[in-house]
């Protein structure tokens, strides 16, 4: 049987993976980073936030995944609802 190790992050943990590795949860907050945050819930299997955090970032009990899970699907779905903008990729021509 497999264990699967789910993490609930606080204000204070540390992501511990990406670019953001070293940053805590509360320090994305401060940069606006909520996009960032969301994705991780939506796309990481094993990442979930206490329900402050959830809060925070407008997660209701309707958004909510069954975590450990994913859903990307519902991710683009509250993104939209939300009114987040997609990132654009720029190209440089010289």
């Amino acid at each position: 049987m497999e264990s699967i190790l789910l993490r609930t992050l606080t204000r204070k943990s540390k992501i511990k993976f990406g670019a953001h590795k070293e940053k805590t949860v509360q320090h994305m907050l401060d940069l606006n980073k909520q996009k960032d945050l969301i994705s991780y819930y939506y796309k990481l299997t094993t990442i979930n936030y206490i329900d402050e955090i959830l809060d925070e970032l407008d997660i209701s009990s309707e958004w909510k995944i069954e975590k450990p899970g994913s859903n990307k699907e519902l991710h683009l779905k509250f993104l939209k609802e939300k009114n987040y903008k997609k990132k654009r990729k720029t190209s440089y021509k010289f």
